[in-house]
């Protein structure tokens, strides 16, 4: 057997262990995060045709189906719900930006069930709120208040898979394959939905709390991982805290600039189902059909990350995909010439999808004692630049445009692409933090609690050393 034979089958070995053991350690997560996404997959994948169902005008309905039996000019429809589905949107990226956050710091000082909790509650408000509100639209508003938690789950997973130690890249990679898994089911089921042309959705919602109940059941298995007073050196639960440990750390203040930037460039995306159906007159639910190629290309991205992350680096992996959804944006100007270059764009942009673990990984790395509040933070702040970009971008989107004006929200999109790509390079270029002192005293205080249990003496010591610097404000 040759050298390279042997390497070869010694990574490959040490591949399949490190799976195992993710697998053993954090099998709820995995699973939770499966149920979760198929969820969620159908959610963003039907919001916009349930708010289309419900769009009122004075045309009647023809042989064209516009999405709504109360209208039947299909532009007017898809121009309203767009706008409408934008609002909504914002409302939850906006209220996410300040529930996030502090959801991240619960985690941090008290544990990560606490904050995993409430996500799942607020999750479950949303749905049952959507269930019954129908065209009532304050009862929309308030349902994505409450989704605004939901964007907490990311944060919590990857925290609690950070906090489980050894291979964090193999760990977030195995957590993103479920879900990616859960993804496809959604597609798959969402797309036999779209291609229906429903008019009523409420069969819809049951079915989501139905997945959702059981998923919630699942993740009742998932362990504590972060105990409480483990870090006591923690800043206190609120948003201002959390917001100033961004702003203090030069690295971490770089990175959620440029993370707004990206995302509020990539949220242009989800204008895509809607641009393709008057611009290219499209039946609903074919683009969503194309999407196939586009998570092929993403679960393939996905495994690689890890190897990737070996070959080169985690920084290597962040900085380069973020290149490529440049790139994409960029491809999206030529949108109104073909629908090719939205295919393009939209492949390559799965093609990059290796980030988020690697991009989890690196803050692991960084913040190891503040892994939920930095994750958190980052979210929110992603999340709540996706949701703004949706909201300016539908109100530049006409969709009875002509030519090239229907190219204003992709020009607007390119360039927060490209300023984001430049915004990474100057954060990947700053210095990792380094611990704050106090919490350097409280870890080794820890470590002398935990690692002589068998010396009173030692154990009172460590203890009164512990309240002494209390008291004196080190913690």
């Amino acid at each position: 057997m040759s050298i390279g034979t042997r390497m070869t089958n010694s990574s490959e070995s040490k591949w399949r262990t490190e799976v195992e053991a993710s697998f053993v350690k954090a099998w709820p997560v995995f699973i939770t995060a499966c149920l979760f996404n198929i969820v969620f997959t159908l959610r963003h994948m039907l919001m916009d045709p349930v708010l289309r169902s419900f769009i009122k005008c004075d045309e009647a309905g023809g042989e064209i189906f516009s999405g709504s039996s109360f209208c039947g000019d299909k532009k007017y429809v898809v121009q309203s719900a767009v706008r409408q589905s934008a609002m909504l949107s914002a409302t939850e990226g906006i209220m996410s930006m300040f529930v996030v956050p502090v959801i991240g710091a619960v985690s941090d000082r008290h544990g990560r069930l606490p904050a995993l909790r409430t996500s799942i509650l607020a999750t479950f408000l949303f749905l049952l709120l959507n269930l019954v509100s129908q065209d009532v639209i304050a009862l929309r508003f308030l349902a994505f208040a409450c989704s605004s938690a939901s964007a907490a789950f990311f944060p919590t997973f990857h925290a609690i898979l950070g906090d489980c130690g050894g291979n964090r890249s193999v760990s977030f990679t195995v957590k993103i394959i479920f879900a990616n898994a859960g993804q496809l089911i959604g597609w798959i089921v969402g797309v036999a939905i779209l291609r229906q042309e429903f008019v009523d959705y409420t069969f819809m919602w049951v079915a989501l709390l139905t997945i959702f109940s059981f998923g919630s059941v699942v993740a009742c298995r998932i362990e504590e991982s972060r105990p409480v007073g483990l870090n006591p050196a923690s800043s206190s639960p609120n948003v201002f805290a959390a917001l100033y440990f961004a702003i203090q750390n030069p690295f971490l203040l770089r990175w959620c600039i440029a993370k707004f930037l990206a995302l509020f460039g990539l949220s242009v995306m989800s204008l895509l189902k809607s641009f393709v159906l008057s611009a290219y007159d499209w039946r609903q639910g074919t683009l969503e059909g194309a999407m196939g190629v586009f998570f092929m290309i993403s679960a393939t991205s996905t495994l690689a990350g890890p190897w990737f992350v070996d070959r080169y680096s985690v920084e290597t992996v962040v900085e380069r995909c973020t290149l490529m959804g440049a790139i994409s944006l960029s491809m999206l100007l030529f949108a109104p010439l073909g629908s090719l270059f939205c295919a393009f764009a939209a492949f390559l942009q799965a093609a990059g999808a290796c980030t988020i673990a690697a991009s989890s990984a690196l803050l692991a790395e960084r913040f190891t004692e503040d892994q939920g509040k930095a994750q958190s933070v980052v979210v929110a702040i992603a999340g709540g630049a996706s949701n703004l970009g949706s909201l300016l971008y539908s109100s530049l989107y006409d969709a009875k445009a002509e030519g090239v004006s229907q190219a204003q929200p992709f020009a607007v999109a390119m360039v927060m692409g490209w300023a984001a790509y430049c915004t990474l390079l100057s954060a990947l270029e700053s210095p990792s933090p380094s611990p704050m002192p106090g919490r350097q005293v409280a870890i080794q205080v820890e470590e002398t609690r935990l690692f002589q249990p068998d010396d009173p003496k030692s154990v009172v010591m460590g203890r009164r050393h512990s309240f002494d610097l209390e008291e004196g404000g080190l913690l």
